[in-house]
């Protein structure tokens, strides 16, 4: 499976942001699911992951308030996307 991702440093922080549709926001089983799957991707071991989805013109966000917070002041399309594999 595949995923888009941002990883982000900010204030000595690293953290992950992962695009997912937004019933996955909804779903606590499908976003725990989510997390430990992204836990077998080397990059995201060890940091704090929150997740993104697009709704019409908006974004929610759901994970650490700290990071949350951060993500909304900080336009979308500014964070650092990429692809990553999920096995």
């Amino acid at each position: 499976m595949e995923m888009t991702a941002a990883l982000v440093r900010e204030q000595g922080v690293v953290f992950a942001v992962v695009l997912v549709q937004p019933h996955v926001l909804n779903s606590q089983t499908q976003s725990n699911d989510l997390f430990q799957s992204l836990r077998t991707i080397r990059d995201f071991q060890q940091i704090p992951i929150a997740f993104a989805a697009q709704s019409g013109n908006r974004v929610l966000y759901r994970g650490r308030n700290d990071i949350v917070n951060f993500l909304k002041s900080v336009p979308f399309t500014a964070l650092p996307w990429r692809k990553y594999r999920i096995s």
